[in-house]
């Protein structure tokens, strides 16, 4: 499926590249163009963070918070982020991205059983290739891209994002939030937003949602081929529910009590039921 959202992705994409891969960027020729944004959460004064290459040298360092981008040349490298009082970044992160594309990303929760947390890394490597999906029949085809990374979609590509008002996340004082769909638990651990992102047919879906106790700060949106087709915030746990006809969004069913029980006949929801 290729929509007027997907050429104007495509476009944005294309324009994007130019610049990361120098043509109309600031770096030298055999640099490439890596955008990075290092928040400073609660407490920015304690945060220190510095950049290695592949053999351990230093190439960059400083505090937070701050963004920019660096030139860097192709290859491995380790991001190191640290905390002088240790009990991590207070709802700070960082994050790196070439053309548009996130190559990165960096949070240092805190512990649960009290313990220091004062360093963490991560590991990212820096490339002229763009993936992304090569298809042009696909759902999420992406012109720009130079390596076919496995992800083209041939139906629906519908990304459900949670988000946190107070930026840490749907767990706390030990309880783990997050959205269970799929048959699998998705974890909500820290930061503002969690993206996640499925290739789907048509067909009613629906998640359960569980929240620690703030859950006044939680909320999520449902998004398909570039439109919104379901929000929901508040509830103390619940379902997220959304349809799909025949590849077109429909309006969602939103269901605030775990004990409901969403029934959909076979025929792609055309009819639903709540059972108590």
């Amino acid at each position: 499926m290729f929509n007027n959202y997907t050429k104007l992705t495509t476009a944005f994409a294309a324009f994007a590249l130019l610049f990361s891969t120098g043509a109309w960027s600031q770096c030298a020729e055999g640099e490439i163009a890596v955008d990075y944004a290092i928040t400073g959460g609660s407490y920015p004064s304690e945060i220190s963070w510095t950049l290695n290459d592949a053999d351990g040298t230093s190439v960059f360092d400083g505090g937070a918070p701050v963004s920019g981008q660096w030139c860097l040349p192709a290859g491995d490298y380790t991001f190191i982020g640290s905390d002088s009082f240790g009990d991590g970044w207070n709802n700070a992160t960082a994050t790196f991205s070439i053309g548009g594309s996130v190559i990165g990303f960096f949070d240092l929760p805190d512990s649960t059983d009290g313990s220091d947390v004062t360093v963490g890394s991560i590991t990212f490597t820096v490339s002229a290739d763009v993936p992304g999906c090569t298809d042009a029949t696909a759902s999420n085809y992406n012109a720009a891209a130079t390596v076919d990374d496995g992800t083209c979609c041939f139906d629906d590509l519908v990304t459900i994002t949670l988000y946190d008002s107070f930026g840490d996340g749907m767990t706390w004082a030990g309880a783990e939030g997050g959205l269970t769909i799929f048959g699998a638990f998705y974890l909500f651990e820290n930061g503002a937003s969690l993206p996640l992102d499925f290739c789907l047919a048509p067909g009613c879906y629906s998640g359960t949602l569980t929240l620690d106790q703030y859950a006044s700060e939680t909320s999520w949106d449902v998004v398909v081929n570039g439109a919104l087709v379901a929000t929901g915030s508040g509830a103390s746990t619940g379902s997220l529910v959304f349809l799909l006809i025949r590849g077109s969004p429909v309006l969602p069913l939103v269901i605030p009590s775990i004990a409901t029980i969403l029934s959909c006949t076979p025929s792609y929801c055309d009819t639903f039921s709540a059972i108590n």
